[in-house]
């Protein structure tokens, strides 16, 4: 398990731990809490405040309001902005990733490219293919096990991935 590194939340995994279905709901926030136990900081982005926000009724908005107060927020600044149009580019530039760019979205490039930096912050996801090889490698997976309504057993898997930097030296 993961200890004492900074961690930026994929959107996902704030979404998973406001999931209507119960038990992934609790066991992802029982990852969460063992890695704040770890010592570990948690942090999320501007953009995660976004995707979580909008269009969400009254209700739902005070119960991720609540869920992102958990956490240290990182802001956008100008720096990561153009960052996030670099690591944009070389997506394009990137033959391996060109069949798959159309499902990568903007905000996914924003909130990868936090993480490119020289504190080497790790980056959770469910969403592996939202932060393609090269640019990202995978240092450790986490599957949480969980039965969805009527007995139905599924794993969520949840990937620990570090920035490429020798890309951008």
């Amino acid at each position: 398990m993961i200890k004492g590194r900074a961690i930026l939340l994929d959107t996902c995994v704030i979404q998973y731990s406001l999931s209507k279905e119960a038990q992934l709901r609790e066991a992802t926030g029982a990852f969460i809490a063992e890695l704040l136990k770890n010592k570990n900081r948690l942090f999320v982005s501007d953009f995660t405040y976004y995707e979580l926000l909008k269009g969400a009724n009254k209700d739902n908005k005070a119960k991720a309001e609540e869920k992102l107060n958990h956490f240290e927020e990182i802001p956008q600044t100008k720096d990561r902005l153009e960052r996030a149009t670099l690591l944009y580019s070389a997506y394009l530039g990137e033959e391996s990733v060109k069949p798959v760019l159309s499902s990568i979205s903007e905000i996914d490039a924003f909130i990868g490219s936090l993480i490119f930096n020289n504190s080497r912050p790790l980056l959770l996801t469910a969403d592996f293919n939202d932060f393609p090889r090269p640019f990202f490698k995978e240092v450790e997976v986490k599957p949480i096990e969980y039965e969805k309504g009527r007995g139905n057993k599924c794993t969520q898997y949840y990937y620990f991935l570090e920035a490429n930097l020798e890309l951008f030296r």
